[in-house]
């Protein structure tokens, strides 16, 4: 997998497609403007049968079977199948995971702004770790995963959350 991941990386780039994410490539000025949000912990909405919204820290799913999504609309109640209120510290690990995907890294200084938490605290030893194992670079304003660390981006978000 690790072969195939690097011949792709090689390949996109050679026809001129940038990666910005994990597993997203685009021509210059060509990404995925939703996908960006999402990675940056922006809120999202979603409409429909199984479509996921995140805002204001609450996540929401709606029933996945269309009959029975637009059943509960005509009876005038919540379409939703499941619910969960992130609490901030969890909230903030999540969007480390997620920032962490992107090529661009995490701004510590954002994040911070934005969490009210710093990087450090969320990864305690793990940053350490990481950063050992050149899985991460972090030059003091941002925290980036390496080619090996993108490669591995999984398992260190699992880790992240793992913290908790």
């Amino acid at each position: 997998c690790a072969a195939l991941y690097e011949h792709t990386l090689d390949r996109t780039a050679e026809v001129g497609l940038e990666q910005y994410e994990v597993s997203s490539f685009a021509n210059q000025g060509k990404r995925c403007r939703h996908n960006l949000g999402y990675w940056g912990g922006d809120p999202y909405f979603a409409f429909g049968p199984g479509a996921s919204r995140f805002v204001d820290g609450i996540r929401e799913t709606n029933h996945s079977s269309t009959m029975y999504y637009l059943k509960q609309l005509e009876l005038g109640q919540s379409p939703v199948a499941d619910f969960e209120r992130l609490d901030p510290r969890s909230a903030a690990a999540e969007r480390l995971a997620i920032g962490l995907r992107r090529n661009v890294g995490v701004d510590k200084e954002t994040f911070l702004g934005a969490t009210g938490s710093a990087v450090e605290d969320l990864l305690g030893d793990f940053r350490t770790t990481m950063l050992e194992n050149r899985l991460a670079t972090d030059d003091g304003a941002v925290l980036r995963l390496t080619r090996q660390g993108m490669m591995m981006c999984d398992r260190v978000s699992v880790e992240i959350l793992d913290r908790l």
